[in-house]
């Protein structure tokens, strides 16, 4: 009597090399409950192999076929891996199979079942009637959701093929089959499994299943959930018809599940209206309860909810892919390319799922424009939080840059509409003393054409006139100045006749001191002293030392210089980095690369001093710590960080004489390749252009006017725009209801504080309906404070915002004082956080003052400056050091770079390099540079010039210092976070 007699292998767990299979002892189990049951495959023996050993599998599979008689039906079923071996043959990976381990890509063939051997065992089998049905992978191509399955580049048909064998593949030779990751079951053996089960690959309903007709359901119900996956059958002769098992003509549940394959089979798993009023007929018909009929409709509907997860899958990649970048990259669209393949979607299914993902992004940038031209409409600078873009911006998933693209030529188009606005009223203000009716008229025509708002007109025109009033009360003042200097000429000059001729050298002296002294005599590599508040003995002979080039001599005396506080005196922290430099160079240039720093020492020395701060430790990380060194190459030189120290007082003139003689060709200083500056808004965009047209990398730590960033490289921009800053003081002040009236006091000379009254008047008016005074408060150099002050009350002002440009801190604080004997409250610009404002910390208690780093804040950034908590006592680190020591890391990241890509070090390539898209300063620059022997990882964030840096804004308030009374400090008080981006 004929026999059926079973073989069921799963191998879920391997050695290493192989990813483990947890869905083959799940397919094996199912396997045997369908075959063993008697109304379905009614097999006599089954036996099943759980994760054997080669031997054990050899031994169990040559056992199957032996002693079979003719008429015996023997079915062999493989889960697991299967793969290549190096003659392209195929072999069955067991739990014990490994890899070689002189080819990682080759195994141990003894520890393997061979496909040779199957084959051999089966041709020397009685059995007439064999079944082989294998949904086998191999190591390859995995994603982290999918196992890749291999079908092997060899014909199986070829390999395990002969007379009354029939073999199934869960794949076509170049095609992948895989498992779901955490599933039960495989793909394939599901739907084999489902079929003989439900009696649904009966499709002739004869009552039974041939081997064919069980490939054909499968096939089917696989191409469904993944469509590029082609189950494949191999048959000799009787082979295809083998009947494998029962299934029941009548029965209900067959019936039922047939007719929602009918109804979903042209669909995308979707059941109309008449076809479910047609199923509810056959449920009453057939007694079907609600269970059952919803079993079978999940089961039906599983292929097609399979493809729409998978489908979802990919839209989600690709998403995220876009909105990083779009076009997206090539390696990014190999990538996808192998996990289209990967999920079993086809070329025309991908195609369609990124068309839909493009024309939606396409609207989204769309919408948000569209918001955008109406916000700027409503008021100009937008306020982002408060207008509804940032919630915008976060419900159509945009990432910053998009937002930056949108934005920047619809603000580009509108700065240049003031811009032509202000040159004309400049013009005609300049023309006449009085502004005619014609003129008036020409000008609200002018206004209409550019669609300028009456507040934005007006903002301009005071700020064109303070302007105008400042320049022509310097020039009186000039005039003055020469005729008694002229006077006093005439007057040594006679007295010089009757007694010495050194008068006349006295006179001319004084003269040439009223002018701008040389560019050259502002600057020092180390040999002289800028910073005359800090002069010692030991600072004195080092650079006496540093100016003959005797650097160790140099280094000794600056060493004992900073000895008590390196960063008190960053002057001569400076000194002594430059000659450690020149030291450990060997005086070789090539080694040695010169940036420079412009500060204002004439002007705010203080200022000058934090900025130089932030550069002198960073230069100091790199010099001490072995230089600059190529990653690759341990034994090629480093390089060492020398930085030139320019006082440009705040002063444009100044600033754009230091920046003609840096980008000379042919001067002292054509060895420098980069400049941390300038400090002012005014003064960086007067020294702007001189840098773009030499070439010369500049970028600025503390200027935070937008202007700045028309220019385009080399010309770079490291501080957050006012816009955030403004915002964010408003937010807080908002919520204070003892403020009534806020005056603000800006320098409408300086376009920095121009834009912050303008950001914060929006800002505040938004917050609280609150009006601000509508009194005139003008910082300049002659301006009554008595008489500012007894308008502002008579307007019931209780609180003022100090706007100042830099070089007029001074004029605030007279203000300030009087503002605190009425008893007012005082709110200032980052501008305001310096000694200065300590120093008279009697008359600025509990002033707030927004600023874009804060070493006091969350987690101790100061750490990243190597620096005590004593040294911070000693010295101001504030943001603009931290600002300062970012720039400074950006620039020797780039040298990095340059060095580590085998190029020149030059203007040029700095420039390049520092515009490169994919260039950035992050706090994991370490990891591809394990020669670097110091940290590059900044304290403000991470720093890229793609517009995506993201840092934070802190409010300060001054107190008094609990430790030192009648000291006073800055300290941070606690706020709702705001996040910016800066604009490169």
């Amino acid at each position: 009597m004929a026999k059926k007699v079973a073989l069921l292998i799963g191998v879920s767990e391997y050695q290493s090399g192989f990813t483990p299979l947890p869905a083959s002892i799940g397919d094996i189990d199912a396997m045997q409950r369908v075959l063993k049951n008697p109304e379905i495959g009614g097999f006599d023996e089954i036996k099943i192999l759980k994760n054997p050993s080669s031997q054990l599998m050899s031994e169990a599979i040559e056992d199957l076929f032996a002693s079979r008689r003719t008429d015996d039906l023997v079915l062999l079923f493989f889960s697991g891996h299967g793969g290549k071996l190096a003659n392209n043959k195929l072999y069955f990976a067991t739990s014990n199979t490994r890899k070689n381990s002189n080819n990682n890509t080759e195994v141990v063939i003894s520890t393997a079942v061979t496909a040779s051997f199957v084959n051999q065992i089966m041709s020397n089998s009685a059995s007439r009637y064999q079944v082989l049905i294998l949904d086998c992978c191999y190591s390859g191509a995995f994603t982290n959701d999918l196992y890749v399955k291999n079908d092997g580049s060899e014909s199986i048909k070829n390999q395990l093929g002969g007379e009354g064998r029939v073999i199934i593949t869960s794949s076509a030779f170049t095609e992948y089959s895989y498992e779901q990751e955490g599933g039960d079951i495989s793909l394939f053996t599901r739907y084999i499994v489902e079929g003989l089960e439900d009696g649904v690959a009966d499709r002739d309903d004869d009552g039974w299943i041939s081997v064919y007709e069980l490939y054909d359901y499968a096939k089917d119900q696989v191409r469904k959930a993944a469509p590029k996956m082609s189950p494949r059958i191999y048959a000799v002769r009787e082979g295809f018809n083998i009947k494998l098992a029962k299934s029941s003509t009548d029965d209900p549940k067959k019936i039922y599940h047939q007719e929602v394959e009918f109804l979903v089979r042209n669909g995308d798993g979707q059941i109309s209206d008449t076809g479910r009023d047609l199923l509810n007929e056959l449920k009453n018909e057939y007694l079907i309860n609600t269970e059952e009929a919803s079993a079978i409709e999940e089961k039906v509907l599983k292929p097609y909810k399979d493809l729409k997860e998978k489908s979802k899958r990919y839209q989600s990649r690709f998403r995220r892919e876009i909105q990083q970048r779009y076009p997206i990259s090539n390696q990014t669209r190999e990538e996808l390319i192998r996990l289209g393949k990967i999920l079993q979607l086809t070329d025309e299914k991908i195609a369609l799922i990124e068309n839909q993902v493009i024309e939606e992004r396409q609207q989204n940038l769309l919408e948000y424009e569209q918001a955008f031209r109406f916000a700027i409409e409503q008021s100009y600078p937008v306020k982002h939080l408060d207008s509804g873009l940032i919630e915008l911006q976060q419900r159509l998933q945009l990432k910053d840059e998009n937002i930056r693209a949108i934005e920047a030529p619809i603000i580009a188009f509108k700065e240049s509409r003031l811009q032509e606005y202000e040159n004309k009223f400049t013009q005609v203000v300049k023309q006449t003393s009085s502004i005619n009716r014609q003129a008036k008229r020409n000008l609200q025509e002018l206004k209409n054409s550019l669609e300028l708002k009456d507040d934005e007109a007006s903002r301009i025109e005071q700020r064109v006139i303070a302007k105008i009033k400042q320049e022509k009360n310097f020039n009186r003042k000039l005039k003055i100045g020469q005729f008694i200097i002229g006077i006093l000429l005439i007057i040594l000059i006679i007295i010089g006749y009757f007694f010495t001729p050194t008068a006349i050298i006295l006179v001319s002296d004084y003269r040439k001191e009223q002018s701008l002294p040389d560019a050259k005599m502002k600057m020092s590599w180390g040999e002289k002293n800028l910073l005359d508040t800090d002069r010692n003995d030991n600072k004195k002979q080092a650079q006496q030392a540093f100016e003959k080039g005797n650097y160790p001599t140099a280094l000794n005396y600056f060493k004992e210089a900073i000895k008590n506080n390196p960063i008190d005196d960053p002057e001569a922290l400076i000194g002594y980095n430059n000659a450690n430099a020149h030291i450990q160079a060997n005086s070789d240039n090539k080694l040695i690369l010169s940036i420079a720093v412009s500060v204002p020492i004439g002007n705010n020395p203080d200022i000058a001093k934090q900025i130089l701060r932030g550069v002198s430790l960073a230069q100091k990380d790199v010099n001490d710590n072995g230089g600059i060194r190529f990653s690759k190459n341990a034994n090629e030189s480093p390089r060492f960080l020398n930085v030139l120290i320019a006082d440009d007082s705040n002063e444009p003139k100044m600033a754009v004489k230091i920046a003609k003689e840096l980008v000379k060709n042919k001067s002292n200083f054509s060895n420098v390749l980069a400049i941390v500056g300038h400090n002012s808004s005014n003064t960086s965009l007067k020294a702007a252009p001189i840098y773009q047209d030499g070439g010369l990398v500049m970028i600025t730590p503390t200027s935070d006017a937008r202007e700045i960033t028309a220019f385009g490289p080399p010309v770079f921009h490291i501080m957050p725009f006012l816009e955030r800053i403004a915002e964010k003081l408003a937010n807080h002040v908002s919520r204070d209801s003892n403020i009534e009236k806020i005056a603000i006091c800006a320098d409408l000379s300086s376009r920095a504080s121009e834009s912050h009254e303008r950001v914060f008047s929006i800002a505040i008016r938004d917050e609280r309906n609150r009006l601000l005074s509508g009194k005139p408060c003008i910082i300049s150099d002659n301006f009554d404070t008595d008489k500012i002050i007894e308008e502002l009350e008579k307007d019931k002002v209780n609180t003022i915002l100090l706007l100042p440009a830099v070089e007029k801190i001074n004029k605030a604080i007279e203000l300030a004082k009087k503002a605190h004997d009425k008893g007012w409250k005082l709110l200032g610009s980052p501008t305001m956080n310096t000694n200065q404002t300590l120093a008279e910390g009697k008359y600025f208690k509990d002033m707030l003052i927004p600023v874009p780093w804060n070493h006091k804040e969350g987690n101790d950034k100061s750490n990243s400056f190597n620096v005590t908590k004593q040294d911070l006592k000693v010295a101001n680190v504030t943001w603009r050091t931290a600002m300062a020591y970012d720039t400074t890391q950006a620039i020797v990241k780039a040298f990095e770079e340059i060095i580590n890509n085998r190029k020149e070090i030059n203007r040029t390539n700095l420039r390049d390099r520092l515009s490169r898209k994919g260039f950035r300063l992050g706090l994991d620059n370490n990891k591809d540079f394990s020669q670097q022997k110091f940290s590059l990882k900044p304290v403000t964030g991470e720093v890229n010039f793609r517009g995506e840096r993201e840092a934070e804004v802190s409010i300060l308030q001054v107190k008094e210092d609990s430790e030192n009374p009648g000291k006073y400090i800055f300290d941070s008080i606690p706020t709702e976070k705001v996040q910016f981006q800066a604009e490169f």
